[in-house]
């Protein structure tokens, strides 16, 4: 009677670990995305910025 109840007390801990595994696995890929897109929208922004200072920064370089 002891080993069967030690076995799923057992079987049932592995499986709250797995759980809890896996819970912090999609924890951290959701950091990763929101990270990636910080990132792509920050870099959008640096484009865009150095587009719209680009055409007066080369009229005034062409001037004599």
């Amino acid at each position: 009677m002891l080993k069967p109840l030690l076995l799923c007390m057992v079987f049932a801990i592995s499986c709250i670990g797995c759980d809890t595994a896996g819970k912090q696995q999609q924890a951290e890929d959701a950091r990763k995305a929101a990270t990636a897109a910080q990132l792509e929208q920050a870099g959008e922004d640096m484009h865009n910025k150095n587009q719209a200072a680009s055409p007066d920064d080369e009229t005034e370089a062409e001037s004599p």
